[in-house]
């Protein structure tokens, strides 16, 4: 949905404008202190040139000592108070602004734990990373820079004229002919300078793409010698930010100095003209003249102050769009869906079909069904399709045709954390997670899962853990092997219904798989146990086994009767074993 309307060159946002202001409710009530404690202090600032004005006419032009003294200490005291003043609100203001960009990163973590896996699908990694750090850090600019600069320069500005009109209405209304001036100039520059803003933060973020990518795909980078491909494509998209800021840089000074360095000397020149004569005649004073330079490089230094706030404001809010805009792929699931409790493990797929492509289709007709405690393997090439069951039915993806039961309960209608929090899901990079849980377990929780790595036959192990302690499971004394067995160890002890192991025992040689899926067979008797592996003659003891090829059960079975079919994964088990007969145990 396109919702960017463009006004002048620059892309408003009007739903982040609305989240921003949302965000900004939250302190209401600090808002409005600083504004009245800004107010007062461009009162002040305002005040403390014509109280000068006032000391040069009155008590240094007719050399009344007496009373110069006090209203030079009343000056100080204006001077500092001010300074207070102008301190407290930035103090104030950076602390809640501060702490706003802090919610937000917040919300937007919040947001994406919710996400199913498909959302994660559709966004390069780096851009997610660039949202959550560089991007959200930048929406600070849009209050800081917008609220706490170009707003303020703004009362101060109205402040200044309100002044001038009071002073000298003839000279207020030709000074009108300034910003007149400076608004028509950004108005023309406004739409490169945007452009030049927008690109720079598209490069930016393909960047910060390009390094995720590179640090997590290091090996194949080195393999392919991909290196210079990689440098070049870098140099490249970095010269691109380096001509997009220089341009934006040289637009931005044409109206920053020298248009209004030009301007401010040619208006105070004529000021100097107007009033010299004026002043020698004695028609206006000296302090007046002096009042009215003051104001008018005071205006002149906010108009430049402003372009540059309005610059970095749109650069923020750019990068405000940018972060916000993850908000409008929802896909969180509906409120209204099931909690129930998973009491048996029963599953159904029933003519279920699921692409990740429009027209692609990774599952085609996938129907199976497997029955409280039975123990199930998932078999076949690389691409068949094998994972893709399993996000199905963790709920990661939803199937675009047909229906997953869950003891006879529509998956799609059950809450996606309690079916998450009822299944025990552990792959061959579990036991990178799984073991920070073992800091959280009791003595008692320890003794059991030391039982269960006994039932899995991994004596060593245990006797490794009982004399190094449980701090032991972290250290490099345990190979990547037994970490992984304590993983499942671990998913056992959560004792749920349903448990799925994806390619979970990887780093285990044949004999010690096979022996680790026999004892889980013996102690799962009553649990629903779906094994996926590569390792075809390691599931000898499944109930059954279904065979994937191209996104369809090619058969299924038993491991006795598939191999006496001598079809699909026959062929399979010989190509594995390097030879074509298979001895049937």
């Amino acid at each position: 949905m396109n919702w960017r309307k463009k006004r002048g060159g620059y892309s408003v946002n009007r739903k982040t404008i609305k989240r921003l202001f949302d965000y900004l409710l939250n302190y209401k009530y600090q808002f409005v202190v600083t504004t009245f404690i800004l107010l007062i202090a461009i009162t002040i600032d305002l005040y403390i040139p014509y109280l000068i004005k006032i000391i040069l006419d009155n008590y240094i032009e007719h050399s009344i000592t007496n009373i110069l003294s006090n209203a030079l200490i009343g000056l100080v005291i204006l001077i500092i108070l001010s300074g207070l003043l102008n301190f407290g609100h930035e103090y104030i203001f950076s602390k809640y602004t501060l702490r706003l960009v802090q919610i937000i990163r917040n919300d937007l973590v919040q947001y994406l734990n919710r996400q199913p896996k498909n959302f994660f699908d559709k966004i390069p990694p780096g851009d997610i990373i660039n949202k959550l750090t560089n991007e959200s850090m930048q929406i600070k600019d849009v209050f800081d820079n917008f609220l706490g600069g170009f707003i303020v320069s703004l009362l101060q500005l109205i402040g200044l004229y309100i002044a001038l009109f009071l002073i000298n209405p003839l000279f207020g209304l030709l000074s009108l002919g300034i910003p007149i001036v400076f608004m028509t100039v950004n108005y023309i520059i406004n739409k490169p300078v945007h452009k030049y803003i927008t690109n720079i933060q598209e490069y930016l973020n393909k960047i910060n793409i390009l390094f995720v990518d590179i640090i997590k795909n290091f090996s194949l980078v080195k393999l392919n010698n991909a290196e210079s491909q990689i440098n070049s494509e870098y140099v490249e998209t970095n010269h691109k930010i380096y001509r997009n800021m220089l341009k934006r840089m040289h637009t931005l000074h044409l109206t920053d100095v020298n248009l209004n360095g030009l301007l401010q000397g040619l208006v105070i020149a004529s000021m100097i003209w107007y009033f010299g004569g004026s002043i020698i005649e004695g028609s206006y004073s000296i302090g007046l003249l002096y009042l009215l330079i003051d104001y008018i490089r005071r205006i002149f230094a906010l108009f430049k102050g402003m372009n540059g706030q309005w610059v970095v404001s749109l650069t923020a809010l750019e990068a405000a769009n940018r972060v916000f805009s993850v908000y409008d792929n929802n896909q969180v699931e509906s409120k209204n869906t099931i909690v129930k409790k998973i009491d048996k493990g029963n599953i159904v797929f029933s003519d279920v079909y699921f692409n990740y492509q429009e027209n692609q289709d990774i599952l085609k007709k996938i129907s199976f069904s497997v029955s409280h405690g039975e123990k199930v393997a998932i078999v076949g090439p690389s691409g068949s399709g094998k994972s893709s069951i399993l996000s199905l039915l963790l709920k990661f993806y939803a199937p675009g045709k047909g229906k997953i039961l869950i003891d006879n309960n529509d998956i799609t209608l059950l809450n996606t954390k309690t079916v998450r929090n009822q299944i025990s899901y552990v792959d061959q990079h579990s036991y990178e997670f799984e073991l920070s849980y073992l800091k959280e377990l009791s003595e008692n929780q320890w003794n059991k899962c030391i039982t269960i790595l006994e039932k899995l036959g991994s004596a060593k192990l245990t006797e490794k853990i009982r004399k190094q302690g449980f701090a032991s499971s972290n250290n490099n004394s345990i190979s990547t092997g037994e970490k992984q067995i304590l993983a499942i160890a671990v998913a056992l002890l959560k004792d749920t219904k349903i448990i799925i192991l994806d390619e979970a025992t990887s780093s285990q040689d044949y004999e010690t798989e096979r022996k680790i899926f026999k004892k889980l067979v013996e102690e799962t008797r009553d649990k629903t146990l779906i094994m996926v592996t590569h390792r075809l003659t390691t599931v000898k003891d499944a109930d059954k086994i279904f065979v994937l090829n191209k996104g369809i059960i090619e058969e299924g079975g038993t491991y006795r009767e598939l191999i006496k079919k001598k079809g699909f994964f026959y062929k399979l088990t010989a190509l594995q074993t390097k030879r074509h007969k298979v001895l049937v145990e």
